[in-house]
């Protein structure tokens, strides 16, 4: 089970959503048995909180790079800083 969870997180955002995509395909033509469809929707559950995972760090980062840019001086006050020195 740790290998299946460490395997979802070293996948791409992109691998995980073809993936799901996958999974839910095959749960949506109706072919596999009930036991296969439990297992697949388990597995969709859980990728699915990888990528919302992937996701969550991602909004992380762009709000941490927004928050440095928010904080960088004008470029009119840095050069004016810079040339006084």
């Amino acid at each position: 089970m740790a290998d299946t969870m460490n395997a979802k997180e070293d996948m791409t955002f992109k691998q995980g959503m073809d993936e799901l995509e996958r999974i839910v395909a095959s749960l949506e033509s109706g072919e596999m048995e009930l036991e296969q469809s439990l297992d697949a929707y388990a597995k969709g559950v859980k990728l699915l909180g990888a990528l919302q995972n992937k996701l969550d760090a991602a909004e992380q980062q762009v709000q941490v790079l927004m928050g440095q840019l928010a904080q960088a001086p004008e470029d009119d006050v840095q050069d004016s800083t810079l040339s006084k020195a």
